[in-house]
């Protein structure tokens, strides 16, 4: 059996596309958004590698764990989560360094987290898991931001 990888498939949906000029290549109809019917082959792909699946999600969900237990050794509040990101309030304890002043700070080191100004999560940052050196990269710029 031939394996091919989820790029191989993906690259296969759009020549498929491509050569059939329709939005449907996948079972859709031609009424869906181009959109629904990549995410129904990726999913697809997913499906069809669900060791890869495992794996990934596996990595995640550990990097996820030390890079919370991280946050919460600075006085981070972390919110618990079985996503692919944490969501998480800076200490009292940093003085001036709101979840707003963190997020400015960390875009001039390029380094992108999120900042929403809703009421109910203006006080939070959400940091997307990464590799784990990546996550150190933003542990290693935290830590003196908040000690």
């Amino acid at each position: 059996m031939e394996e091919r990888s989820n790029d191989d498939d993906f690259a296969s949906y759009r020549k498929d596309a491509r050569l059939c000029g329709r939005r449907d290549a996948l079972g859709g109809n031609k009424s869906d958004p181009p959109e629904s019917a990549i995410a129904r082959h990726l999913a697809l792909a997913a499906l069809r590698d669900q060791s890869y699946m495992q794996e990934t999600t596996g990595r995640i969900k550990r990097t996820r764990a030390v890079f919370s237990k991280q946050l919460e050794s600075l006085g981070f509040s972390v919110v618990p989560a079985q996503t692919n990101f944490i969501l998480c309030q800076p200490p009292a304890k940093a003085e001036g360094q709101s979840a707003r002043e963190l997020y400015e700070k960390l875009m001039e080191q390029g380094i992108y987290v999120r900042y929403d100004q809703l009421p109910r999560l203006a006080d939070m940052l959400r940091i997307t898991v990464g590799t784990e050196a990546e996550m150190e990269e933003v542990y290693a710029a935290l830590s003196p931001m908040i000690e």
